[in-house]
């Protein structure tokens, strides 16, 4: 069906849940950009999967209701060669004396792009499966 005509209460749980993961990796993202240009990189493998923000009354919801952010602090930064096998395409693999040896799908070529909110297509947001 196109449009479903029952409701479970289920579906509240399930959007605040997400609301609240979303809010709190938003913070996370804060706290871990501060952190950075202040203090260093606290952690070299977190990262927020999402590519939105949430709303401000959202935002605002959850910290009413939550009180500590923590990030697991990581200091082991990357070696010089795990960053280039992390940012350069696999068309730049010939510029390394090794290339990587990592499965094709940490390598996509094919993938779609979300233009919303977008003007121009520069401004497109890839949609990489993780």
């Amino acid at each position: 069906h196109l449009f479903y005509t029952y409701y479970d209460p289920s579906f509240n749980d399930r959007l605040n849940n997400r609301v609240n993961e979303l809010c709190k990796l938003y913070i996370q993202s804060l706290y871990w950009t501060i952190q950075y240009y202040i203090n260093g990189c606290i952690s070299w493998k977190w990262h927020n999967p999402y590519n939105i923000a949430p709303a401000l009354s959202d935002i605002y919801n959850y910290l009413v209701n939550n009180e500590h952010i923590n990030i697991i602090n990581d200091n082991n930064p990357y070696e010089p060669i795990e960053q280039l096998n992390i940012v350069l395409p696999p068309s730049s693999f010939h510029l390394i004396k090794e290339p990587p040896k990592l499965p094709h799908y940490f390598y996509p070529t094919n993938f779609k792009e979300s233009y919303v909110l977008k003007r121009y297509l520069w401004e497109a947001i890839p949609i990489i499966p993780y």
